[in-house]
């Protein structure tokens, strides 16, 4: 099994364009190796990241918030590092929890019957 990737083969595996990967290599998320010749090569590890990734936007992280969250992964394990990453999930929950309960409040309003009065 292959460990190590192109930009076009990386982009397949995580359905992210190139673009895409490009700007999150720019933006310090990632960090591929280059080749002799210079083209990206992107490890397990940045699969995972990008994985990883591809999932904190879907649920709404900001890219400030994903920036931390992969800084936590280079760093060794400590009670620090555990509890900065718990506060930054319980956080990202508790905003995921208020927009679900939005969504709701709003689906209801669509689900009920509208009565409307026209006055002449």
């Amino acid at each position: 099994m292959t460990t190590e990737w192109t930009i076009n083969e990386i982009a397949k595996l995580t359905n992210l364009s190139k673009d895409t990967i490009r700007y999150y290599e720019k933006e310090k998320l990632i960090t591929p190796k280059r080749s002799d010749n210079n083209y990206r090569i992107y490890s397990k590890e940045e699969l995972f990241k990008l994985k990883y990734i591809a999932v904190m936007k879907y649920a709404r992280f900001s890219l400030k918030e994903i920036n931390t969250f992969m800084l936590l992964f280079d760093q060794e394990l400590s009670e620090d590092c555990n509890q900065q990453g718990k506060t930054l999930l319980e956080k990202k929950i508790s905003d995921l929890e208020r927009a679900v309960r939005h969504y709701q409040a709003i689906l209801q309003l669509l689900k009920s019957p509208i009565r409307m009065t026209f006055s002449s």
